[in-house]
């Protein structure tokens, strides 16, 4: 291997080293955000549009103006704050399995917050 490609080699494992941590860390934050509001049943972290998306599925089984705003300021930070990761945060009704699986691919999906949650899976260093 020429050194020009050991060099590649170490700065894409560094970059994926950020990246994983950035993920890691986003979905604690979010977590611990959905933990302490009161109006929030679920919360899952998946790809969507070439993102990792943070779904919000709100206690109402309606559209819920005000954790809408909440959701747009939760976007806000963890796109400043994980800079790595590519992500958004979107409100997704999830008053029927059928409803959610319209927004959330739930095969691949990881539930961050909510009833059935685990804790998530160790990201791989």
């Amino acid at each position: 291997m020429s050194m020009e490609r050991a060099i590649e080699a170490c700065k894409l494992s560094h970059s994926q080293n950020i990246v994983r941590s950035d993920i890691k860390k986003m979905m604690e934050y979010c977590r611990d955000w959905a933990s302490s509001r009161p109006d929030v049943e679920a919360v899952y972290l998946g790809p969507h549009d070439f993102k990792i998306t943070v779904f919000v599925v709100p206690k109402s089984d309606h559209f819920d103006f005000d954790l809408a705003e909440e959701v747009a300021r939760l976007s806000q930070k963890i796109r400043q704050s994980y800079l790595a990761v590519r992500s958004e945060a979107i409100e997704v009704p999830g008053d029927s399995l059928e409803s959610l699986r319209c927004f959330v691919d739930t095969d691949t999906a990881a539930m961050i917050y909510g009833k059935t949650a685990e804790p998530p899976q160790k990201v791989a260093e």
